[in-house]
């Protein structure tokens, strides 16, 4: 019987020879188990679903390690590719209505928000996950709004707590995620013209700053700051006329 050599091109690299159809068909178990050995590494799935719930929703999804966008089965649900999903090493900002988009990664979820969490169900490896605790954490927002006001301007925020910038509905304002906007940890530096910054943030509000005043309007807990401002300076009115009152008698 004549020999035929046949090499097999994979991850690692296999040369067989191959005499029988036995041989052939360990060849296609090898190649099989090259095949999922990449899907071990990404031991870890996140699916987005939007199916049978109004509304549609922007999320965003970071893990501490690589993650890439699937299609077809996964844990059960027929997810897909749509070309409004963004997509780096770790990180996707993507859009759901109607359907479902499913993610392999691997290491550890760092975030998951979507900006309309009651258009779409969450879930990890197979799991529902509650996003709620998330959300709870940063219980305080800030909207920077330079909608219908001429003019641009810089700001500043500083918080005492984590911040995190937002993208989507937030307090009634759409707010988008700009190149230009700096995010550290309790800070960012960005800029606002014709549109709304959105921020979630712990703890308290240690400093904001516009660099023009007139072109934004500020929103804290989804109230003008203007608003927050009286409500205070009338707080310490009240506690000034009760000192006066107590030092007269």
């Amino acid at each position: 019987m004549k020999l035929t050599q046949l090499i097999l091109t994979c991850s690692p690299v296999v040369s067989l020879l191959i005499g029988s159809m036995p041989t052939l068909a360990l060849a296609e178990t090898l190649l099989a188990q090259s095949n999922n050995s990449s899907v071990k590494d990404y031991n870890h799935t996140i699916v987005i679903d939007s199916n049978n719930v109004s509304g549609a929703t922007n999320y965003t999804i970071r893990t501490s390690g690589e993650l890439k966008q699937v299609q077809g089965n996964l844990e059960g649900h027929q997810v897909t590719r749509q070309p409004n999903d963004n997509v780096t090493d770790n990180q996707v900002n993507g859009r759901v209505r109607n359907g479902k988009d499913g993610f392999r990664f691997k290491g550890e979820i760092l975030e998951i928000e979507l900006s309309n969490p009651n258009a779409a169900k969450v879930y990890v490896d197979g799991q529902r996950r509650s996003l709620n605790s998330s959300v709870k954490d940063y219980n305080h927002t800030i909207v920077i709004d330079s909608n219908n006001v001429s003019g641009a301007t810089n700001y500043t925020i500083r918080t005492s707590g984590e911040l995190k910038q937002v993208q989507g509905n937030l307090e009634g304002h759409q707010v988008t995620r700009q190149p230009n906007d700096n995010v550290t940890d309790n800070q960012v530096n960005g800029r606002v013209r014709n549109g709304k910054d959105g921020f979630r943030f712990k703890g308290e509000i240690l400093e904001i700053e516009l660099s023009n005043p007139n072109a934004a309007k500020v929103y804290v807990d989804g109230k003008p700051r203007t608003e927050i401002e009286n409500e205070n300076n009338s707080g310490s009115t009240a506690d000034e006329i009760e000192d006066t009152v107590e030092d007269i008698f």
